[in-house]
């Protein structure tokens, strides 16, 4: 039962499905689990009490790119990482993971090929153009084979703004770009 708790003669049962949102403060020192209160259940960088019996920490996601289009996620920072037909593009996967604070994981399946076909360079929040990326993630083709990540000459392909981001067998292709940096990856930060 999501997002409920069970209660009745004398005992509440917590389930681990519950859902829980940072909702201010004055709560107990720990929760049903014992955990300590107040957390950043959010991940917006503020402790508050989250709403219900437990307070929620943020897990590290992984999302598999199922789709070679080009479309942006529906809801970032749902966890969801999927466009408004219900698949994982690149650009959703890249933006959900810059809408969560954890080290998240990007898979493409081996040999796929990602044609980014959004125009619009100098955007920042990997909407067109660019694959924006803010947040620590690794993304990765998951066989022996590499797949493809083209910027079809509209832009460059990674813009790294901050995070530590890893890219492995990833052929990067068809970036351009005209205010400096890398056509293929332009970085501000570390990056393996």
């Amino acid at each position: 039962v999501e997002g409920q708790v069970a209660v009745g003669r004398g005992f509440a049962a917590v389930f681990d499905s519950v859902l829980t949102v940072d909702a201010g403060t004055g709560c107990l020192a720990t929760d049903q689990r014992n955990s300590a209160r107040p957390a950043d259940g959010d991940g917006d960088g503020v402790a508050e009490c989250d709403r219900g019996p437990v307070e929620e920490t943020l897990q590290p996601a992984t999302y598999a790119v199922t789709s070679g289009a080009d479309a942006v996620d529906l809801v970032p920072g749902d966890g969801d990482g999927t466009t408004a037909t219900g698949e994982c593009t690149m650009r959703a996967a890249v933006q959900e993971a810059n809408a969560r604070p954890t080290a998240d994981e990007i898979t493409v399946a081996s040999g796929a090929n990602i044609v980014l076909t959004r125009a619009g360079a100098l955007v920042d929040a990997a909407v067109t153009g660019d694959l924006d990326i803010t947040d620590d993630v690794v993304i990765r083709a998951t066989g022996a084979t590499l797949a493809t990540v083209d910027a079809n000459d509209l832009d460059r392909v990674f813009d790294v703004h901050s995070g530590t981001v890893t890219l492995e067998k990833l052929l990067i292709t068809d970036g351009t770009e005209s205010t400096g940096g890398g056509a293929a990856v332009r970085t501000a930060a570390a990056t393996d």
